[in-house]
């Protein structure tokens, strides 16, 4: 394990302790836990790019009426990233991951029975690719 997959692991047990401390519930006081989410951003498209020559993506599953006309994924490129702008980060773009957020978007509201599903699945998707979801307060 290198430097940066070190520091990466360090962050996640670092975000593990903010959610023990909190019992699963940060507030908006843990302004940690958004510096840790900013870092492991970088940390991951750093080991990323030196390790397997990929990239990071960073996407949301809920896109809202801003989001029209924006990409599905956007390309990390050391821009200045917000508190809730993201909602996942994965190494490679994924076309089936965003034909499944497509697929959600455009979906008639059932109920929060089908809609569990669908992100259930999207979520198993980001997870499959080797991403991450990223965590806000």
């Amino acid at each position: 394990m290198n430097q940066l997959q070190e520091k990466f692991k360090e962050l996640n047990e670092q975000e593990f302790l903010i959610f023990k401390r909190s019992k699963g519930l940060p507030t908006e006081f843990d302004t940690d836990m958004n510096d840790i989410t900013r870092e492991k951003i970088e940390i991951f498209a750093a080991i990323h790019k030196d390790l397997r020559n990929e990239k990071c993506y960073l996407g949301k599953i809920n896109r809202y009426s801003e989001d029209v006309g924006k990409p599905y994924l956007m390309v990390y490129e050391e821009q200045r990233v917000f508190n809730f702008e993201y909602g996942f980060m994965i190494p490679c773009y994924d076309e089936k991951l965003v034909e499944m957020i497509k697929e959600r978007e455009q979906a008639k509201y059932t109920g929060t029975a089908d809609d569990y599903k669908r992100v259930t699945e999207i979520m198993d998707r980001i997870h499959e690719v080797g991403g991450f979801n990223l965590f806000w307060v």
